[in-house]
């Protein structure tokens, strides 16, 4: 994204729009699916198994849902599609930019603590 925010708008916007069609493809479904997808099963067999880490495995899991899935279901996508749908993206650019910059912080913290989490579930 820096080297987005330093081309000028109608460039960084077409970039972005290139970038978010292209993927679209199974490997990046796959690992935001399994993302999300192995720290609910690690946690359901915790519990299920009666694990002492499965507390920490199920946090994992929530953080996992919501940081990661959620924001990007609910923040990330439907910004791709505004830019992708704006008669103009140069101009939808300039907003775009902020709002998915702070999504995606959101979405990389929720990742590290949702690791963190299931590693002292492990642990």
């Amino acid at each position: 994204m820096h080297g987005l925010r330093r081309l000028p708008p109608a460039a960084g916007a077409a970039a972005m729009i290139a970038i978010n069609r292209a993927a679209l493809r199974p490997p990046l479904m796959l690992l935001l699916l399994a993302a999300v997808v192995l720290p609910v099963a690690a946690s359901v067999v915790g519990l299920v198994s009666g694990d002492s880490g499965a507390g920490w495995a199920l946090a994992g899991a929530v953080v996992s849902v919501v940081g990661v899935l959620g924001v990007t279901g609910a923040g990330n996508v439907p910004l791709n599609e505004r830019l992708d749908a704006s008669p103009d993206p140069a101009d939808e650019w300039a907003r775009f930019v902020p709002r998915w910059l702070a999504h995606n912080h959101v979405r990389t913290a929720a990742g590290a603590l949702a690791s963190v989490l299931l590693v002292v579930g492990l642990a």
